[in-house]
């Protein structure tokens, strides 16, 4: 059972249990979490089962380990293993969103298959039923996720066998990449216009906050690129043609991502297909020179440091990098101040543009090397819904092919002929004519 004692530096309360010997040095491990000095008995009894649970993976003793502190215990292992930023910031999220509120608490040793089948199937449930309303792609993740924690204990001698054996995942359609409709997107330009075109970037650091945002929606809207693409955009990533006055292309090469315990860094991207260079249309390539000149001119004058080709291209007022999460909190400030329906969120803008440009006729390959996607397949699956006329096109080209359509004129109208040859008068055909 864990004990309390008391810091005598801070005075704070500190839940402490044995965790075992580590093998590999011989030294004794513990499990500790801090109280204020004034917690009640009820929390410092919580405390006491959070860290024997906590203890008790260590230990392997199954007895006394909750599925939550299970899922802690792999999730550093992976970090510790090198696993990359981006998977362990989608696994703490839902770790921390999903399974901890729902079954974090639930002891492994009476865990089973349905308890499993049961959490999936809340988290596909809609949120006023009291589920979380995931996509099934989602809850794949979060399977595959738990799949991996109880393997790991299960090769690891802590359980004798998955509680997941058995579970099947709740199949279902996921939601269609879902764009912004010509009114919608009329009302989101007009909100990014009115920003772009402001005279008074330099009154305060409120305006250059809001022509920031406006500059880094239009290159969401005009180029598809992730957020976290958007963000380890640098100074240099402008790239100019021969000859042109403007930018012609964004060279894409990084992603920033959330890593625990060094914050926001930049990473290599998930496949080759990620490095690649995004042209930019006449318009957009304006707006990006001028916010290019206007941000490198306020750092100049208002914080007297010059930035260098490696700064972020989109800066705040001090300087410092636009995150990921931040420009996803900005775009939702766009979109009430714009009037945009609640379901739009940073992704629409990506989709908006992969829809957009098949609408216009574009070529699904051309669409994937811009979005960055390694495969065709995957823009295929995601965007393949929204291709009109193909089908209608396809059979009047394979007619042309065939020679079908020229040799037929006009549709003929044929006499019927009556059944009853002979028998005009009990010919059914006969009396409708009369």
């Amino acid at each position: 059972m864990a004990s309390v004692s008391t810091d005598r530096r801070t005075g704070n309360l500190v839940v402490r249990a044995y965790a075992g010997v580590n093998p590999a040095t011989g030294k004794v491990m513990t499990k500790n979490e801090t109280l204020p000095a004034g917690a009640s008995e009820a929390d410092i009894e919580a405390a006491r089962r959070r860290v024997d649970a906590r203890a008790a993976v260590t230990k392997g003793d199954p007895r006394l380990m909750t599925v939550g502190t299970l899922l802690a215990w792999h999730l550093e292992c992976m970090e510790q293993d090198g696993a990359s930023p981006a998977t362990m910031s989608a696994y703490r999220s839902y770790e921390r969103r999903h399974v901890a509120p729902r079954v974090g608490g639930a002891p492994v040793e009476s865990a089973d298959a349905a308890l499993f089948s049961r959490f999936y199937r809340e988290l596909r449930r809609d949120r006023p039923s009291g589920g979380a309303q995931l996509s099934a792609a989602t809850v794949e993740k979060v399977h595959a996720m738990l799949s991996g924690c109880f393997s790991h204990a299960v090769s690891d001698g802590l359980l004798a066998a998955s509680p997941l054996a058995g579970v099947k995942v709740p199949r279902g359609r996921s939601p269609e990449a879902r764009p912004l409709l010509p009114d919608d997107m009329g009302r989101l330009v007009a909100w990014t216009r009115a920003r772009l075109d402001s005279a008074d970037v330099f009154s305060a650091a409120e305006s250059f906050e809001g022509f920031a945002l406006a500059a880094i929606v239009a290159t969401a809207l005009g180029t598809g690129l992730r957020r976290g693409e958007l963000s380890a955009l640098r100074r240099s990533s402008l790239r100019h043609s021969a000859g042109e006055r403007y930018p012609t292309a964004l060279r894409v090469g990084e992603s920033v991502v959330f890593k625990r315990g060094a914050g926001w860094v930049y990473k290599e991207p998930k496949s080759a297909a990620s490095k690649r260079a995004v042209s930019l249309g006449a318009g957009l390539g304006r707006d990006l020179m001028e916010w290019d000149g206007i941000s490198y001119d306020w750092l100049c004058i208002w914080e007297e440091a010059e930035p260098s080709a490696d700064s972020p291209l989109f800066c705040h007022a001090d300087g410092s990098m636009w995150t990921p999460d931040e420009i996803a909190d900005g775009f939702k400030a766009a979109c009430r101040e714009a009037g945009l329906p609640e379901w739009v969120h940073l992704h629409t803008l990506r989709h908006t543009h992969a829809t957009w440009l098949l609408e216009a006729g574009e070529n699904m390959r051309t669409v994937q090397e811009r979005l960055g996607h390694s495969d065709v397949r995957v823009t295929l699956q995601i965007y393949g819904h929204v291709m009109p006329g193909r089908d209608a096109g396809a059979a009047a080209a394979f007619e042309a092919a065939a020679g079908a359509a020229s040799a037929r004129g006009e549709p003929r109208r044929r006499a019927p002929r009556c059944p009853l040859p002979g028998v005009a008068g009990a010919c059914p055909m006969a009396r409708n004519a009369g």
